[in-house]
């Protein structure tokens, strides 16, 4: 196999995910219903493993750097929790078109950044057709 590791070589990946969901209707016509959803999602994966030989290599490409693809799994891991929530109005139109008009608000936590932080928080606002066939 030569540059790219032997047949005995093995990566070790690990994921670990977790959802919870949880929705409210409240029914206000036969045309109008409110809503409201929530779910929590909590999130890790590595991987390790990874080794590159570059006195195997006959020819290095420029600019690549072996010894930083080796320690990859170092900076590749991943932990976070993201809460999603959606409170709403759900209008039915002919019995086959469903509005929904609804506020959203996320909130995700980055536990281990490496390159960029993504951290945040965010309200928005959804417009969302639906076609029951």
């Amino acid at each position: 196999m030569g540059q790219f590791g032997s047949l005995s070589d093995s990566i070790t990946n690990k994921n670990n995910d977790h959802t919870g969901w949880a929705v409210v209707n409240l029914r206000m016509s036969d045309n109008l219903a409110t809503y409201a959803q929530a779910s929590v999602t909590e999130a890790s994966a590595s991987f390790s493993g990874l080794r590159l030989d570059p006195a195997q290599v006959s020819a290095t490409p420029p600019g690549f750097d072996y010894v930083a693809v080796s320690d990859l799994g170092k900076y590749s891991r991943l932990r976070v929790r993201w809460w999603y929530t959606e409170f709403g109005l759900r209008q039915s139109i002919r019995g086959r078109f469903l509005f929904d008009y609804a506020l959203t608000y996320q909130d995700y936590r980055d536990s281990q950044p490496y390159l960029v932080d993504a951290t945040g928080k965010n309200w928005g606002f959804l417009l969302r057709m639906n076609y029951l066939f």
